[in-house]
């Protein structure tokens, strides 16, 4: 997007501040975007889920946005071109951690250790 009359077609790598409005739960996170002719069309959230019905082709022809549905509030902002955005993120796994019970933990986790923030 080197030129500012250029309007963002395809799909694209972007940062989310996400904010749960009720809870005031704040994460932030990248995903890929589909955008067709400066319109966000989808939201790709990396554990599989997706927005797209609800999207409604909120402009993004500046390369940001701010969406509000609900309770949910994300800040959106495209940084690369591209679907692969999460090639340098770990992906979260099953802790290896036990609980009281001796059984194995149900929390999942990112962290290089491989337990979750109970059992670090």
């Amino acid at each position: 997007m080197s030129c500012k009359t250029e309007k963002p077609d395809g799909v694209y790598c972007a940062n989310v501040d996400y904010k749960n409005l009720n809870s005031g739960k704040r994460s932030n996170y990248t995903l890929s975007v589909q955008v067709d002719h400066g319109k966000l069309v989808r939201m790709n959230f990396p554990n599989g889920g997706y927005l797209e019905n609800e999207l409604n082709n909120i402009d993004i022809s500046d390369g940001k946005t701010s969406i509000s549905l609900g309770n949910k509030k994300y800040d959106l902002e495209i940084i690369s071109k591209g679907e692969d955005c999460l090639q340098n993120v770990l992906k979260a796994i099953q802790c290896k951690g036990r609980t009281k019970k001796g059984k194995r933990c149900k929390n999942k986790t990112a962290d290089h250790s491989g337990f979750c923030h109970r059992h670090r």
